[in-house]
């Protein structure tokens, strides 16, 4: 089943580059550079990971939360995808949304990290929830996160569970999963909850904790620090704790397992005992604020990833009062421009940076030309034309009602209307 998992981890992140190779010019992905557990990536860890790539030496972290300056202003894609939960725990959501970004700006990112599980050979076994994975601005306004996935656990039977698993995987909506039948995930924000005693702990939110019940310790929200919940029970060795990204901790009861709710925009619900067949953890919650979204389940397992991508775009505009949706009267012209730099290649057989167009009916015209950032795109831009013969007035403001001289020497302002 592992060998499994990671053919489909590596088919997903073959499309991921896929789209990135034909979408986009520069791209920069952020990982939890082999950090483990409840914290993230120390600075040394991060130096080392990004040593050879697109990241060298641009990325900071307080706590483990990585801070990032937009070296170019422009139109970016994020991709982020949540962490798995704990013991082949629910996988996290993938959400992906457009943001236009200046250059000089700070985003800060927490790259969701798996939950932990209890070591094989113990009698039985648990999983922490999931980290979510974050992106925000510098003023912590959360742009978007991909939750993270429920923790598994097993029954009084000792093995994992099997029903239901679509309440471990996380949600692709704001509101965080729980696992049927048990605790119920956050809003909001919000963590998740965890019902009674003896249960394990839910997954944290973007602004709101997660709750411990009978786990070892709290899940973080993103704004205060993203740790995950440590596991606990008799012996706590028996449980696994949250991933980096609030992940809530599992629980063993010495005779079965709770499993920890996954951490994200609004934290999943903490697994709760059910004298058979305990329950595993929910899923966290997402969030998109960007344009042209994909909100959807991941297919990838293990810890989370954030990308950056730098989009490839350019536009058309004309001239006169409405450049981007320009409309003439029939007989007139209009100039078309483009913000591109090179490669210029118009409908009209053009390859000059601008074209002057006089059509007779409304008409659409693109470009294929090579944008600022050396990439190759298209734009079209649509000239409405309007064909009715404009009925023109003319009035003389500047005398009283319905007076038409004006004294000799003197001026007369004149206004017309009825066109374009």
């Amino acid at each position: 089943m592992k060998h499994l998992y990671n053919f489909k981890a590596l088919l997903f992140i073959f499309a991921l580059l896929t789209f990135k190779v034909s979408h986009s010019q520069q791209s920069y992905t952020f990982t939890s550079a082999g950090a483990v557990g409840t914290t993230g990536p120390t600075q040394s860890q991060l130096n080392t990971t990004y040593s050879l790539t697109s990241l060298n030496g641009l990325v900071t972290t307080t706590n483990g939360i990585q801070s990032f300056t937009i070296p170019q202003s422009g139109p970016y894609r994020i991709t982020a995808i949540g962490a798995q939960g704990g013991y082949n725990g629910g996988s996290g959501a993938y959400i992906a949304g457009d943001f236009t970004f200046t250059a000089g700006s700070v985003i800060n990112i927490l790259v969701g990290q798996q939950g932990t599980q209890a070591p094989n050979g113990s009698a039985y076994i648990s999983g922490g929830g999931g980290g979510g994975s974050f992106v925000a601005d510098a003023l912590n306004t959360a742009l978007i996160v991909a939750g993270g996935g429920g923790g598994n656990a097993d029954g009084y039977a000792g093995f994992p569970v099997t029903c239901c698993l679509s309440g471990m995987e996380s949600a692709t909506v704001n509101t965080g999963n729980p696992f049927p039948g048990g605790s119920n995930g956050g809003s909001g924000g919000n963590g998740g909850s965890c019902s009674g005693f003896a249960n394990a702990g839910s997954g944290a939110g973007f602004t709101g904790n997660g709750s411990t019940c009978n786990s070892g310790g709290i899940a973080s929200s993103f704004i205060n620090g993203g740790v995950g919940g440590n596991g606990g029970g008799f012996p706590a060795s028996g449980a696994g704790s949250g991933g980096f990204g609030g992940g809530g901790g599992s629980y063993n009861s010495g005779v079965g397992q709770r499993g920890g709710g996954g951490g994200g925009y609004s934290g999943g619900g903490g697994g709760v005992a059910n004298f058979g067949n305990d329950k595993a953890g929910g899923g966290g919650g997402s969030y998109n604020n960007g344009a042209n979204q994909t909100n959807s389940l991941s297919v990838g397992f293990g810890d989370g990833i954030v990308i950056l991508d730098l989009l490839c775009n350019i536009n058309i505009t004309s001239s006169g009062s409405n450049s981007l949706n320009p409309i003439i009267c029939a007989g007139n012209s209009v100039t078309l421009s483009t913000n591109a730099v090179s490669g210029y290649s118009w409908s009209t057989g053009s390859t000059a940076s601008s074209i002057v167009v006089s059509p007779a009916v409304t008409t659409n015209y693109s470009i294929t030309a090579t944008s600022s950032i050396g990439c190759v795109s298209s734009a079209v831009i649509t000239v409405s034309v309007n064909s009715a013969v404009p009925t023109l007035t003319v009035v003389n403001t500047s005398t009283a009602s319905g007076a038409t001289g004006v004294c000799a020497g003197k001026t007369a302002t004149l206004t017309a209307s009825g066109a374009l």
